[in-house]
């Protein structure tokens, strides 16, 4: 032993002589003390070290939301406490909720509306554990291509996820179909849920995510000229609109509605099925390219339509029906267990805030002291 250690011993039995008496470290060893002691020296360092990470992970995220949000101080206080909210109560952090944030403004909300939209987005992204920009980029991306805003994001996540449960499909399949088919259905005066139950129906038939997006869009297209007073010209494919209008014409097809806009194509679809129209008169109206879509929407359009109808029910299990799978998938242990790691995250933002001053002077502090050392070195 060295006289270093010697006299470390000889100081370590004088303070425990000193406050317990002789033999007192004998006693506290023997009782665990010192160990406990030390244990929780080590808790205590490790539970602030880890507040201080959560605070600057948050913190950072939170710093790319200011620069790109471009709010008032007023403004970003709100968005910090709507992710610091949807951390207590979701199966998201608050700095992944800051993350989602950052996702929508990017995406060009401002701040109000990225509040707005911020818990609907984080339910959406629940219903199938999703990765939130993916979540953020079909609400929006949804919400966009059929000319709505987040007033209906409520709308569009609950159509998608109760269409979701209802076919062979996901949220993620039929978000990437509809930002494919949006624009083109809402111009064609189609609703989002006309749109979606046509998704459902032909994800049943195999046919899924931007095939089906496309599918829809090319179906449309197609109609929308037939249905006009285009006569001669010519498609993709060399047949002639007017082959496909003469088509329509003999099978006594109504495609458009009294106020001359596109029929729902739920509609449409069934009456094709009515009109017991072939495979042949299918490829006429719809070209070469588009019929195997078309011939498998009409096979499911019994599908379809029972899909469509419980879609535009207000009164149907559609209304809500996102957050109650949310709330399903929350009701669980690992539920459970994520609130409470949640919740300890946002402890940790907490006394992050408090100490996180003491902390960036002492950064702050060390650093000074290592540039002027190398000054110094430099100096030599």
């Amino acid at each position: 032993t060295t006289k270093l250690g010697k006299a470390g011993e000889k100081s370590h039995k004088t303070f425990f002589e000193k406050f317990f008496g002789g033999g007192a470290l004998d006693v506290a060893k023997g009782l665990g003390l010192v160990t406990g002691i030390q244990a929780l020296t080590k808790t205590v360092t490790s539970g602030m070290s880890s507040a201080i990470n959560s605070f600057m992970e948050f913190e950072f995220e939170m710093a790319s939301v200011k620069a790109k949000a471009d709010t008032t101080e007023l403004g970003f206080r709100d968005l910090e406490e709507a992710a610091r909210k949807m951390g207590r109560t979701t199966f998201y952090s608050a700095t992944q909720s800051a993350e989602a944030l950052k996702v929508l403004v990017e995406m060009g909300l401002n701040a109000y509306e990225a509040i707005e939209a911020l818990p609907k987005v984080l339910t959406l992204a629940t219903t199938e554990a999703m990765n939130l920009a993916d979540a953020a980029d079909i609400a929006l991306g949804s919400m966009r291509g059929m000319a709505m805003s987040t007033e209906d994001l409520d709308r569009i996540v609950d159509t998608i996820a109760y269409t979701a449960a209802k076919s062979a499909s996901t949220v993620y399949s039929l978000g990437q179909a509809l930002k494919v088919s949006g624009a083109a259905a809402h111009i064609s005066g189609q609703s989002i849920e006309e749109v979606l139950a046509v998704l459902g129906g032909l994800s049943n038939q195999m046919i899924r995510s931007e095939t089906a997006g496309f599918a829809v869009t090319q179906m449309i297209a197609r109609l929308t000229r037939a249905a006009s007073g285009m006569s001669g010209a010519v498609d993709e494919t060399g047949s002639t609109i007017g082959m496909a209008r003469q088509t329509i014409k003999s099978l006594n097809l109504e495609l458009l509605t009294s106020e001359k806009v596109l029929k729902p194509l739920p509609q449409i679809f069934t009456d094709l099925k009515n009109k017991s129209a072939s495979t042949l008169e299918v490829l006429r109206v719809f070209g070469v390219y588009t019929y195997k879509y078309a011939l498998a929407a009409i096979n499911a359009s019994d599908t379809i339509n029972k899909l469509n109808s419980e879609l535009i029910d207000t009164d149907s299990l559609v209304r809500g029906a996102a957050q109650r799978m949310a709330d399903m998938k929350l009701d669980t242990l690992k539920g459970d267990l994520t609130l409470a790691k949640n919740a300890l995250i946002d402890f940790g933002i907490e006394l992050g805030k408090i100490f996180s001053p003491i902390a960036r002077v002492a950064v702050e502090a060390f650093t000074a002291t290592i540039r002027g050392l190398k000054s110094t070195l430099d100096a030599v």
